[in-house]
């Protein structure tokens, strides 16, 4: 019994010290056929720009990161400490073009310890940001159906 109980207590230390999550693509999504790859591509790094800044951008690949975007930890509304507790990037590729399919993916770390003069010393991986993630699949839907009806 007492092997049992040490054996979970092993287990569960060891899994209190891991390195983190790391983020994953997530399920391609799939354009109908009639919508051709220039237009979902120009939805993509339009709806990419609202939030974030271009780092790696190659069109006839289909693949497009950011660069790494910072965020301050936040009491009461007032930004809190100088240091960012926060940071996210986002990725996309292109899967096919015809019909268009691709996958996005929102990598997120998170501060793990602050130093002594209140500065975040060691960012953690903490996976995928799902929020993020739809909100901009969402809003690449968005735009192509307003560009759909605009035709229309």
């Amino acid at each position: 019994m007492k092997n049992i109980f040490f054996g979970l207590i092993l287990v569960t230390l060891a899994s209190c010290g891991g390195k983190g999550r790391v983020a994953e693509w997530r399920t391609p999504q799939e354009m109908p056929p009639n919508i051709s790859y220039e237009k979902v591509w120009e939805a993509i790094v339009n709806t990419a720009l609202e939030n974030y800044e271009i780092d790696v951008i190659e069109p006839q690949a289909g693949y497009f990161q950011s660069k790494w975007k910072t965020g301050s930890m936040i009491w009461q509304q007032f930004p809190v400490g100088i240091s960012p507790y926060k940071k996210t990037r986002l990725s996309v590729r292109v899967l096919d073009k015809n019909p268009v399919k691709y996958n996005v993916k929102v990598e997120t770390y998170t501060a793990e310890s602050l130093s002594q003069n209140v500065y975040f010393t060691k960012m953690r991986p903490s996976g995928n940001d799902s929020y993020q993630e739809l909100q901009f699949i969402r809003r690449i839907n968005d735009k192509l159906r307003e560009a759909e009806n605009a035709t229309n």
